[in-house]
């Protein structure tokens, strides 16, 4: 059933972003240890983004951690000779972890008011994700566009540029800050520091 959720999560991603993206699918990383979902590769630009598609609905801490962990792990590893950026498909912050501001008891259950709203550019989550060298590709305006967000930062917009039909695209600053914050991954983290008796 799981499998069945995904295949169908995965076709809804092609049928999106098709119009604006090459797609490869089930990609090896050159050292053939894992397989993306999927690469897309800007047509106008020509930047190429993996992503992991994984279902909403029923994970337990578990399964959220692995797919986290996953995600981590394609950060490491090179497709085509390089580091790509990861982004999780659909996002989890809001869908499984919000940055909680609000709570009110309830006959029920406690009742968790997210600080920002699914359209709002920042999320806690998103930039909790940076910290494993990934981010997010997170729908706006009920799914109108969508935002790949890493760090709270928007690497590529699908939504139409004001006044015009084409859309806003890479945001070339942003995609090279990203860039070089992948490649150096190991030697900022705390993850990777050995710390000598």
């Amino acid at each position: 059933m799981e499998k069945e959720l995904e295949n169908i999560l995965k076709i809804r991603f092609v049928s999106i972003f098709s119009p604006l993206f090459y797609i490869r699918s089930e990609v090896w990383s050159d050292n053939r240890v894992c397989r993306i979902d999927f690469i897309i590769t800007d047509i106008c630009s020509g930047k190429e983004f993996g992503i992991e598609c994984k279902t909403v609905g029923g994970k337990k801490g578990r399964d959220l951690g692995g797919m986290i962990t996953q995600c981590a792990q394609y950060s490491r590893l090179t497709f085509g000779g390089v580091r790509i950026p990861i982004f999780l498909y659909p996002q989890i912050s809001s869908n499984y972890l919000i940055y909680s501001d609000q709570q009110k008891v309830l006959d029920d259950g406690i009742w968790h008011k997210d600080r920002h709203d699914s359209d709002h550019n920042h999320h806690g989550v998103n930039s909790l994700l940076a910290y494993f060298n990934m981010g997010e590709v997170r729908p706006k305006k009920s799914g109108d566009y969508h935002d790949f967000t890493f760090n709270n930062k928007v690497i590529f917009k699908t939504a139409k540029k004001w006044g015009f039909n084409e859309i806003v695209g890479l945001h070339s600053d942003n995609y090279n800050e990203l860039i070089k914050r992948i490649n150096t991954w190991e030697e900022r983290s705390r993850i990777f520091k050995i710390i000598k008796p």
